[in-house]
């Protein structure tokens, strides 16, 4: 997987791939599209996980009891090592006065990308 990590004063954020906005910072509920996989919330809260992977992760993480260093580990870390590089995601920092931190994940494969443009 590969990690683009963005400064913004916004946590809003669109598709790289088709231009969705799958974020919104003031609205509740996710836009989905075919690239996107879900987005973590504060390094802890899982919203719109399509495939299941943030939890999966999430799984693996709770799994890790007798792991060195244990509480150093975070959901990223296990989707970096389990995830290959057609999934990319974006860390986005906003900072103060509203400082929130989201981590958008996509699939960039490219029988997705092909299927919409066939």
């Amino acid at each position: 997987m590969q990690i683009i990590r963005i400064t913004s004063d916004s946590i809003n954020f669109w598709c790289p791939i088709c231009g969705v906005k799958n974020v919104s910072q003031w609205e509740e509920h996710i836009q989905p599209c075919p690239h996107y996989e879900g987005t973590l919330v504060l390094g802890e809260f899982i919203e719109g996980d399509k495939n299941g992977i943030f939890a999966d992760a999430q799984d693996k993480l709770a799994e890790q009891v007798d792991v060195p260093n244990k509480n150093e580990l975070t959901i990223i870390d296990i989707l970096g090592r389990d995830l290959n590089d057609t999934y990319v995601g974006f860390y986005v920092d906003a900072p103060a006065p509203n400082p929130q931190t989201s981590f958008n994940l996509y699939n960039t494969d490219w029988h997705i990308t092909r299927k919409l443009t066939e």
